[in-house]
């Protein structure tokens, strides 16, 4: 007999009908049905619109996979403080996360001071022949 853990921490589930939305590469929507027999090699989560037939009401333990990914992510700021740019970064990565699908578990973070070259822009850039010319 296998046992198996109860995740305590979980994003929420999404249908698992791909293919549809091509940009995410997965359909969005929040599951309310189960295939029966649904297992680790055969999850069978889906939404009310990609539903089988032969699906049932989502109940019960239901068989996921949570993933984690551990990565360096970079953002640049402006603000004054360490304090107030890494909460800015925080916020646009907790909400760029969530609208994937995920949660973020923020483990740790730094900030340095540093200098940035401003690359040459042409006339056209520097908004001489856009808005607000003469």
């Amino acid at each position: 007999m296998t046992t198996t853990n109860y995740l305590q921490l979980m994003s929420p589930l999404r249908c698992c009908m791909p293919g549809e939305f091509l940009q995410e590469g997965f359909c969005p929507y929040r599951p309310a049905w189960m295939m029966p027999g649904q297992s680790w090699d055969r999850p069978g989560l889906f939404c009310e619109r990609h539903r089988p037939f032969a699906a049932v009401p989502l109940s019960g333990d239901v068989a996921v996979r949570r993933l984690e990914l551990r990565t360096a992510i970079y953002f640049a700021s402006i603000k004054g403080s360490s304090a107030a740019a890494q909460q800015e970064a925080l916020h646009t990565l907790i909400s760029l996360v969530e609208r994937a699908g995920g949660l973020v578990n923020l483990v740790d973070s730094s900030s340095v001071m540093g200098l940035w070259r401003v690359p040459a822009l042409s006339a056209s850039q520097h908004g001489q022949t856009g808005k607000g010319s003469g």
